[in-house]
């Protein structure tokens, strides 16, 4: 999204000035634009921004039950399954059953 809070108009003479300056969007907000995220090797279209990881797993049809990891530079990362991750374009997830310890 531009910021036109900078935008001025020259009235009376033929020359528009004016001035914009990008901004990035909020990590905590979906971003407008989709991007590209790969979970168990197939792609999915989704917003930019901030995702719960259960909102990811519905996406994928995973079910809850299932753990959900991020691949950060060929490493698994364990991700807080009731919280959230940014996404930006190009992560990689994958998913497996979860596992518990049993007596």
């Amino acid at each position: 999204m531009l910021d036109m809070s900078s935008a001025r108009l020259i009235v009376g003479m033929s020359r528009l000035d004016f001035t914009v300056e990008p901004t990035m969007p909020d990590e905590n907000e979906h971003g407008k634009d989709m991007v590209s995220i790969t979970i168990d090797n197939t792609v999915y279209q989704i917003h930019r921004g901030k995702q719960n990881v259960s909102d990811l797993k519905k996406v994928a049809n995973i079910a809850l039950a299932y753990q959900l990891d991020q691949d950060v530079n060929g490493v698994l990362t364990p991700l807080d399954q009731n919280g959230h991750v940014t996404i930006k374009g190009g992560e990689i997830f994958v998913s497996f059953p979860a596992t518990g310890s049993s007596s």
